[in-house]
C-alpha cells in the first residue's frame, strides 16, 4: 500500500512538473512570437522608408540627367562651330530635321536658326 501511495504521489508530482513545463513553454513561445512580430513590423516600416528614399533618389537622378542633357545641348548650340555646320548643311539643301538629328540639336533650334539666317540675309 505504501508502494501504491508512493507511486501515486510520484505520478502526481511528475504530472505537475510536466504541466508547469508545458505552461511555461507556451508562455515563452508567446513572448518570442510577439517579439518576432514586432521586429517584422519594424522591418516592414524600414523597408517602406527605404523604398521611399530610393524613389526620391531615382527621381533626383532622372532630374539631374535631364538637366545634364539640356546643359550639354545648350552649350553645343551656343558654339559658332555647330551653328556654322548647321548653316552649311542647310545651304547644301538638307532639311532642318535631318540637320537636327545629324548635329544632335533640337529641331526647333535648327528651324529658328534658319529663320534668323533668312531674316539676316534679306536685311
Amino acid at each position: 500500500m505504501t508502494f501504491a501511495l508512493a507511486s501515486l504521489a510520484l505520478f502526481i508530482v511528475t504530472a505537475a512538473v510536466c504541466s508547469y513545463l508545458f505552461v511555461s513553454m507556451k508562455r515563452e513561445v508567446r513572448v518570442l512570437e510577439t517579439r518576432h512580430l514586432r521586429r517584422g513590423e519594424e522591418l516592414r516600416t524600414q523597408l517602406k522608408d527605404l523604398a521611399g528614399e530610393l524613389e526620391a533618389v531615382r527621381q533626383e537622378l532622372a532630374l539631374r540627367d535631364q538637366k545634364f542633357d539640356r546643359s550639354t545641348t545648350l552649350s553645343r548650340t551656343l558654339g559658332s562651330t555647330v551653328r556654322n555646320q548647321a548653316l552649311r548643311m542647310i545651304k547644301h539643301g538638307e532639311r532642318p530635321d535631318r540637320v537636327a538629328s545629324a548635329l544632335n540639336l533640337p529641331r526647333n533650334e535648327v528651324e529658328l536658326l534658319v529663320r534668323v539666317q533668312r531674316l539676316t540675309a534679306s536685311a
